[in-house]
């Protein structure tokens, strides 16, 4: 857990957070259920764990990277499984 200090008035104050896991962040996501549906495809189609897509996640320089990738990534692999249908 981290400690983020914060002030009211002038008073300082501190409270902890903590790190989410794959299911809270996927619910938390400001995209909602859309994003959670499009990353547990990518997740299920790569064979990627929660903790491998967290993980993925920390990499990216911030969340909207991170959803950018997933949303290509998630293009690629439809584009790949139409293709094997022709």
């Amino acid at each position: 857990m981290e400690k983020l200090e914060y002030k009211v008035g002038s008073k300082k104050k501190e409270i902890e957070i903590i790190e989410l896991n794959w299911d809270d962040y996927c619910i938390q996501n400001p995209n909602g259920s859309q994003f959670t549906h499009i990353a547990n495809f990518v997740m299920l189609y790569t064979g990627k764990k929660p903790d491998d897509m967290m993980t993925w996640k920390d990499s990216c320089k911030n969340q909207a990277e991170f959803n950018e990738e997933i949303a290509l990534v998630f293009s690629a692999i439809t584009k790949h499984m139409e293709d094997k249908k022709k």
